[in-house]
């Protein structure tokens, strides 16, 4: 959600998703850094999965917050995870990458069960 640079309030973040499902949309991705960190981001997911199960969520995070707990509270609510390659590998062009978070391949690769 674009707010010209500015980051968004939790009032406007609500807003957007709501127009969004006004329209009938097929699909929300929730992007930008890291959604994670917002400590609303669940009640804005579930928000959407309440007024329309069908809608496809996606959350395309850097991977910095990522932990077991986390997925867990978002489990059921998101389809697709996207993760970027640098996240997993610790590298960004070639080089050592600060974004890099160690251990997330095991995350990724465990199956999540309720």
């Amino acid at each position: 959600m674009p707010f010209d640079g500015e980051e968004g309030s939790e009032v406007e973040a609500f807003a957007v998703v709501d127009e969004l499902l006004a329209r009938d949309v097929k699909s929300i991705t929730f992007a930008g850094g890291d959604p994670l960190m917002y400590p609303y981001l669940r009640t804005l997911i579930s928000r959407v999965k309440d007024t329309n199960p069908e809608v496809f969520v996606q959350l395309d995070t850097n991977a910095l917050q990522f932990s077991a707990s986390r997925l867990a509270s978002l489990h059921g609510l998101v389809d697709l995870y996207g993760i970027p390659l640098d996240a997993v590998s610790g590298l960004h062009c070639g080089s050592p990458s600060p974004r890099s978070v160690p251990g997330i391949g095991q995350h990724a690769s465990r199956r999540h069960d309720p």
